[in-house]
């Protein structure tokens, strides 16, 4: 009897690791079959502005250093989507035989669109939109807070932290400026300068004095980049300027 429950035992040992190597069979072949991500992905570069024609023939200006991702818009699928890191400037063309809303998923926000122009940065992990114009409304992913419809003029900055909509009336020629290679400084802190370079241009710029990370800098600068920008600062608060490597330059008195 002894022997005979010793092979039982055994035979139920085997029987358990025998349905456990199926299960994960089973589980590896549903992994397998799962439907492949067929989002097109597109990417810049540090200092890149890429151009897109999506399949709708609407128009997105992806800026530097910035990747996104955009359904196959087919003729099937009820909705156009795009998920946004980084930032870009939008022109989404209307179609109203279709109708088929257009949303973009960036940071904890969802902005959904008709025809309009727009701007999105989500670069510091706070979604912020600028309408050009036309019409969107935004709603943060878990429905925590109000959902908001946007006028043309105005920048809206989600804090996801707390819930909070900003909203406020801008010049929205400054938000999107860069579209054209032109970027405005109007009165803006240069440890916020600092960001911005680092942002687009994958650049780290340093103070010797932390004093210097309040002064305020205001320029228009045309056909931009990260030298221009530093030569400018450079200029305007008589600083000496020494480049420590390929990506870091040190400003002091």
């Amino acid at each position: 009897r002894a022997l005979a429950g010793l092979t039982a035992r055994r035979g139920w040992r085997r029987a358990a690791i025998f349905a456990g190597v199926i299960g994960i069979l089973a589980l590896g072949g549903l992994w397998l079959r799962r439907p492949a991500d067929r989002r097109a992905l597109y990417t810049s570069q540090f200092g890149e502005n890429r151009r897109l024609l999506l399949p709708d023939s609407s128009i997105v200006i992806l800026g530097p250093h910035s990747a996104l991702r955009a359904t196959a818009f087919s003729k099937e699928a009820n909705t156009r989507e795009v998920w946004l890191d980084g930032e870009a400037y939008f022109i989404i063309r209307n179609d109203p035989r279709t109708a088929k809303p257009f949303t973009v998923h960036t940071g904890d926000l969802n902005i959904e669109v008709l025809g309009t122009e727009f701007n999105v940065n989500n670069y510091n992990g706070r979604s912020q939109v600028v309408l050009h114009s036309g019409k969107v409304a935004l709603q943060d992913n878990e429905r925590k807070a109000s959902r908001i419809v946007m006028e043309p003029g105005e920048l809206i900055e989600y804090r996801s932290e707390n819930n909070r909509y900003i909203r406020r009336k801008v010049s929205t020629e400054k938000y999107v400026a860069w579209v054209d290679r032109t970027l405005v400084f109007e009165n803006t802190r240069l440890e916020e300068v600092a960001v911005q370079l680092h942002n687009k241009y994958g650049i780290h710029m340093l103070f010797a004095d932390s004093s210097l990370l309040e002064e305020q800098f205001s320029a228009t600068l045309q056909q931009a980049d990260h030298k221009v920008v530093l030569k400018a600062i450079q200029e305007a608060f008589d600083m000496q300027l020494q480049q420590k490597d390929d990506s870091t330059f040190l400003l002091s008195r």
